[in-house]
């Protein structure tokens, strides 16, 4: 560990201050480790490698420094140099055992409170052919500082090679000068200006972007995270770089823009902020400063108009030019400004991140790893080595370089708590593919912008699409039970509390039900009005009137008389199907069958299936919608549609003779439809539930447990308060009717 004998004892930058209470609050998480490493082919004398960063060690004094939490968060200064470097020999090794090598080196955490935030590794494989691995904590390093530190190396390393002093401009101002100055910024006009701006800007509620996820966000973030490099094409690139010239904007404006229009597109939000990083360094003083400088700034735009990609240039580059002008401003003074509590599992104010990387001395790409050319760096022949990304600020960032030769290239990292990697190599299509459109034509609204490639485009609108499937035509929804019936008249069809009918019973009193109705004149296109609490006695009724040749209209008891009274009128419903706790309603004039009351008349009909003419095209039942924008409108539903839905939705839920279902919506609502017909059709068990076992929370969940129901329909309302660990016999769950939250 580092000499105990220290200079000094400074405070954090407010960029660093966030970096270590993050360490703090985990200290075994490697989630801010910043690995570089290169392929060196070249003759290296070993013990100058190490001189050459004990001199860079010299020179910047926040490589001498350790972390310590006294009162507040502090650096202390050391005077002797102390470097971790480790030689490690991997002759002849396996690629994949080096590659786990190269792994551990550099996520392994670092004890900020014992250890500078910086080590040196170097791999040996042969003669002439290493690999150079540095490794910090983000606390001391940014993309500036790794350029300034590789250049410093090779030009130290030929000098004690060659036995010659080495003339490097001098370090005069240290990180802790840069502290300073950022305390005394704050303190000044141009910091309360920067203030009231930054708060100006942020004011109102903060959007958080929720993009399309795989997988169920954790309360707590891991930051675990993913790479997924990209390169266009060289007539993209090209064509992108002519783009900026002709409208005379930066690439990193052009570029910005095109992924706030993607992010707008992909997330269907119309306020995007996007998280992008200013190096700090805007005081000339610190130039050849080594450590934490960069500052995130919130870009906020709000797409509340459907603008073109040109509209939105021009509105991103005179929003950029206000916010660089207070560049400074220290992101962490932004958040503590906020006064709204936020949800941990996001990160504050900003959930994306881009960044246009660029380094000071050397080619970028070359510097921050993503090309795969060969560089001199003072006589040494190097080339960036691959490293495996396990880490991710964000939900989702992108990186773009800008190699040599104009190409265009970048990485998406991504959040693997919620992101699978297929789900990001589709992202890098669309973004590719988002740059063409726009390129074609940048008047065009975003809206608009074809954003698939034509591959996708063809398997979604065409082959995802072919979705015909050829079900049976020749018969109707009660032709369609009755054969179930035929096939397992002793199964269990309905239960209800301590009731049950086997498919036999159940038809047998439909059947009784359905003359009774003929005799009083329904056949086809006649429609029957059928109020009715929760019972066995309600499928009955609605058999019933299906099997005379009728439509039935759902009248749930539990709705206000005036909607009830509303809907009799307006379907002109002159026959009930109702009982006799809930008939006290009914105005004068209408026919009534009781089937409480009338059960002993009933139960005189022929308990044969009727035999009367219905086809596809008659009238199988009424629907009211709520009536939210007025009055209840009547939508209705033909043998057709009706056949037809419960052949997809058998399918899509595989109901079999196996299967209980519980009834659980109002016969008022589309749900129990798909409750009842496919489960009568399937061969499986309805099981009906009473007004009590349908309350969300305890009662449901007994219900659920103690019918053992393998599928169920059920609202995002009342899924929220079920607990999924107690449903050991629940194998399907359709889920609709209002917005489902990721939880």
């Amino acid at each position: 560990m580092i000499s105990k004998k220290f200079i000094k004892t400074i405070p954090l930058s407010k960029g660093q201050r966030d970096f270590f209470l993050q360490y703090c609050l985990y200290p075994d998480k490697s989630s801010y480790n910043e690995p570089f490493a290169w392929h060196v082919y070249s003759e290296l004398d070993v013990s100058l490698v190490k001189r050459a960063f004990i001199e860079i060690i010299k020179r910047h004094e926040i490589y001498r420094s350790t972390f310590a939490m006294e009162k507040d968060p502090v650096q202390k200064v050391y005077s002797e140099p102390f470097l971790d470097f480790k030689i490690i020999d991997v002759g002849t090794e396996e690629v994949a055992s080096i590659n786990r090598e190269l792994y551990q080196e550099s996520y392994k955490p670092f004890i900020l409170e014992k250890e500078p935030a910086f080590r040196v590794r170097l791999f040996r494989y042969a003669e002439n052919h290493y690999i150079l691995l540095l490794v910090w904590h983000h606390i001391a390093i940014d993309g500036w500082s790794l350029s300034l530190i590789l250049d410093e190396f090779g030009m130290i390393y030929k000098n004690l090679k060659e036995g010659t002093n080495y003339d490097l401009e001098p370090v005069i101002f240290q990180y802790s000068d840069f502290v300073s100055w950022q305390e005394s910024l704050l303190l000044s006009e141009t910091g309360e200006a920067s203030k009231v701006f930054w708060k100006n800007k942020l004011k109102g509620e903060i959007s958080v972007l929720e993009l399309p996820i795989d997988k169920k966000r954790p309360p707590v973030p891991s930051y675990e995270g993913g790479l997924v490099p990209f390169k266009l094409s060289r007539e993209i690139s090209t064509s992108l770089l002519k783009f900026c010239d002709r409208k005379g904007f930066t690439l990193n404006t052009v570029l910005l823009s095109l992924y706030f229009a993607l992010l707008h597109r992909y997330s269907g939000q119309d306020e995007i902020i996007v998280g992008t990083p200013r190096f700090g360094r805007r005081n000339k003083d610190f130039r050849n400063t080594c450590g934490y400088f960069v500052n995130m700034l919130p870009i906020r735009i709000n797409f509340k108009d459907d603008y073109s990609f040109e509209e939105l240039l021009n509105i991103l580059n005179e929003e950029l030019k206000e916010c660089v002008k207070h560049q400074d401003y220290p992101f962490p003074m932004m958040l503590k400004e906020l006064e709204s509590s936020r949800d941990v599992s996001y990160s504050p104010i900003f959930q994306t991140g881009f960044a246009l990387q660029r380094a000071c001395r050397q080619d970028a790409a070359i510097v921050l790893g993503n090309s795969t050319n060969e560089f001199n760096l003072h006589g040494l022949t190097l080339s960036p080595c691959s490293l495996e990304k396990n880490t991710a600020k964000f939900d989702l960032t992108l990186f773009i370089e800008q190699e040599s030769d104009k190409a265009i290239c970048g990485n998406f990292e991504y959040n693997r708590d919620i992101f699978h990697e297929d789900t990001i190599l589709r992202l890098t299509c669309y973004l590719e593919q988002f740059i063409a459109s726009v390129l074609h034509n940048c008047e065009e609204v975003i809206s608009k912008v074809n954003l698939l490639p034509e591959a996708e485009e063809k398997q979604l609108l065409k082959e995802w699409n072919d979705t015909r499937v050829e079900y049976p035509t020749e018969y109707v929804i009660q032709e369609l039970f009755e054969q179930q019936v035929a096939q397992t008249p002793e199964a269990v069809a309905l239960v209800y509390k301590n009731q049950q009918l086997t498919y036999k019973e159940l038809n047998e009193r439909a059947n009784q039900l359905a003359h009774s109705l003929q005799k009083k004149g329904v056949g086809p296109e006649t429609m029957v009005g059928i109020c009715v609490e929760r019972s066995l006695e309600m499928i009955v009724g609605l058999l019933g009137i299906l099997k005379a040749g009728g439509a039935y209209v759902p009248l749930d008891p539990t709705y206000p008389e005036q909607r009830l009274k509303y809907i009799l009128d307006n379907a002109d419903i002159k026959l009930m199907v109702t009982q006799r706790n809930v008939k006290g309603w009914l105005p004068e004039g209408i026919e009534i069958i009781c089937l409480d009351e009338n059960q002993e008349m009933i139960s005189q009909a022929s308990i044969t299936n009727p035999i009367i003419e219905v086809t596809l095209e008659n009238l199988a039942y009424v629907i009211y919608t709520s009536g939210s924008t007025g009055n209840p409108k009547g939508v209705l539903l033909e043998q057709k549609g009706l056949c037809n839905l419960v052949h997809t939705i058998i399918d899509l839920m595989q109901l079999n003779s196996n299967s209980r279902v519980i009834q659980f919506a109002s016969l008022s609502f589309d749900a129990a439809v798909f409750e009842i017909f496919t489960t009568l059709v399937a061969g499986g068990t309805l099981c009906v539930s009473s007004q009590e076992d349908v309350m969300p929370g305890e009662p449901l969940t007994r219900f659920l447990q103690n019918n053992r129901i393998t599928h169920a329909v059920l609202p995002p309302t009342v899924l929220n308060v079920l607990e999924e660990s107690k449903f050991e016999h629940l194998k399907v769950v359709v889920s609709g009717g209002s917005v489902c939250s990721e939880e």
